[in-house]
């Protein structure tokens, strides 16, 4: 809860890589606003085919964007990325290494 003067706001709000900004007008009677964060926590961890836990030290993960660019790269998101990490991010498909 804000107390805050009439007039006119940007609002922004985030989450790790996820973000909303809103503009806001305030006028002298109470109001709620919502603001909508497509976002998530993405938390990794492996094991061996025979299922044997991987020791974390020995493990990293990177995460890029889904759709590759027109060379073919992937943009990086979060590189050596360690397990059981929560890693927060928008909404979305990844591409996880």
């Amino acid at each position: 809860v804000f107390q805050l003067d009439p007039g006119s706001y940007l609002v922004h709000a985030s989450y790790g890589r996820a973000g909303a900004t809103k503009r806001i007008t305030v006028g002298k009677e109470a109001r709620h606003e919502s603001l909508v964060l497509d976002a998530g926590g993405l938390k990794l961890d492996a094991v061996t085919s025979g299922g044997a836990p991987i020791q974390s030290k020995k493990l990293r993960f990177s995460i890029y964007e889904d759709h590759p660019a027109a060379n073919g790269d992937r943009a990086l998101i979060a590189p050596d990325v360690a397990p059981n990490t929560v890693v927060r991010l928008n909404a979305g498909t990844y591409h996880v290494v």
